[in-house]
């Protein structure tokens, strides 16, 4: 691939969680984390307006929303009357033939995915940074794993805590890998043995997060490395 390709992904919320977007590059095998913006409890037709304003001065190649509940209505809208390059898709876990269900987002297996591109500074992140990338850095260095009882494995947000930016960032990248990264690239860990451990978190940002004044929840960072790189 030569080709510069951008991807703008929306994980529309409103009560718990913002509506939540995130754009990335796709250059050469690597993903540069481009921009984000939120907007918290405004209508979605508002939100939606916005977003078609937006493609006419700075569009993305392709626009992704997460599908499962409200982001139907956004969904069609963008799609129908903004006639913006949108797809839905859907989260599940553990998905056992994905290839059956190709606009299913297999959470767990993301989050290896996007551990495994990490290691390799395949994920990265612009030095020219902002309120809402910090933001997004902050809800990655504090997102968690957690295991029932049962040893079920699932991701997420803590208590009161976010997980918007990371989810839109998480859409952006399932798009990416589908169309850019052949089936089984990146080095997946194992959950039980390597990378990702039982109350500790998916992700490690050491410049920004807890050890910058933000309330800690307990945990330890356990990933070794600088984190993402920036460019």
């Amino acid at each position: 691939m030569s080709e510069d390709y951008t991807i703008s992904s929306l994980d529309p919320g409103k009560q718990k969680d913002s509506f939540a977007m995130v754009k990335i590059l796709v250059r050469e095998k690597k993903i540069y984390v481009i921009g984000a913006k939120r907007w918290v409890g405004r209508e979605y037709i508002q939100v939606e307006e916005e977003i078609a304003k937006m493609h006419l001065t700075n569009p993305a190649d392709l626009y992704v929303v997460e599908n499962n509940n409200v982001g139907t209505h956004v969904y069609e809208v963008l799609c129908y009357q903004k006639h913006l390059p949108v797809i839905a898709v859907w989260t599940s876990k553990n998905i056992k033939n994905p290839e059956n269900h190709q606009n299913t987002m297999d959470k767990n297996d993301m989050v290896q995915w996007m551990l495994a591109m990490k290691q390799d500074h395949k994920i990265i992140f612009s030095k020219k940074t902002t309120t809402e990338i910090r933001e997004l850095k902050r809800q990655l260095s504090i997102f968690a794993e957690k295991k029932s009882e049962t040893g079920l494995v699932s991701y997420g947000a803590e208590g009161r805590e976010h997980d918007d930016y990371v989810m839109a960032l998480m859409f952006a990248c399932f798009a990416a890998r589908k169309r850019f990264f052949r089936p089984g690239s990146g080095r997946h860990f194992s959950a039980s043995t390597k990378g990702i451990r039982q109350d500790h978190y998916a992700f490690d940002y050491p410049e920004i997060g807890v050890n910058q004044g933000m309330e800690s929840l307990g945990r330890t960072a356990y990933i070794p490395g600088e984190g993402f790189r920036d460019f």
